[in-house]
């Protein structure tokens, strides 16, 4: 049986210093970053493959507007930020952005698979058969036209059929507790298994906009880790 050479501390110390990277990339006097003074750059941070913000080949370093599909190709891959969340957008993925008249923002996820991390404040993550009301928290999400797989990573979100808005569940995880399938007739299946996503993408994620996941916050073996970085 292989084992780790890394210790967790040591993973997690790589993993920032790949965050620090990506951030820095095409940036100019990049301000000290993990500092409540940080200014954190915003748009694409990786791409790979095809990606295309509307019919344009998405840029490194271009923001991701509203109101304009972000897409992916096979084998494709795209890492962004907009305001204090960041998102890992998979292959064969459509995806757009919308702000309501509240000033909450709505993610749509027309097809394919969605990491995302946010900050406190309301965002929807809405699928052709779910809508998942989101506080602060990380939520992986993959959308099929015949379900959608939901993991609330971490944090409390709320579970909506969209085909009547129903609510169907009311969830708070700690550590990837309550994967979902969601059905177009609102039917709700569990557990499911946790798949197609890390803890170490999630630090990666959280990292490029200054925080940490809540299980390594709330992991006394990490306590080296809550110094700022």
């Amino acid at each position: 049986m292989t084992t780790d050479p890394f210790s967790p501390q040591r993973r997690i110390a790589l993993l920032r210093i790949s965050a620090i990277s990506l951030l820095a990339s095409g940036c100019s006097n990049l301000p000290p970053l993990f500092s409540k003074t940080a200014t954190i750059p915003q748009g694409a941070r990786s791409l790979k493959g095809e990606v295309r913000l509307g019919k344009q080949l998405l840029k490194q370093n271009s923001e991701i507007p509203e109101d304009t599909p972000l897409t992916t190709g096979p084998d494709s891959q795209a890492i962004f930020i907009r305001g204090s969340n960041a998102f890992l957008l998979r292959a064969n993925s459509h995806l757009i952005f919308k702000r309501n008249q509240d000033g909450s923002t709505d993610a749509t996820l027309e097809q394919g698979s969605l990491l995302s991390v946010f900050a406190p404040g309301r965002v929807t993550i809405r699928t052709p058969v779910a809508q998942i009301g989101i506080r602060g928290t990380g939520c992986y999400v993959e959308a099929y036209p015949e379900k959608s797989y939901i993991c609330l990573c971490y944090g409390k979100g709320d579970i909506y059929s969209s085909l009547n808005g129903k609510l169907l569940m009311s969830i708070k995880t700690t550590h990837h507790d309550s994967p979902y399938n969601i059905y177009p007739d609102g039917e709700l299946m569990a557990p499911m298994p946790f798949i197609n996503h890390s803890d170490d993408e999630l630090i990666l994620l959280e990292s490029l906009v200054g925080r940490e996941p809540y299980f390594i916050k709330n992991d006394p073996q990490n306590s080296e880790t809550e110094e700022e970085w």
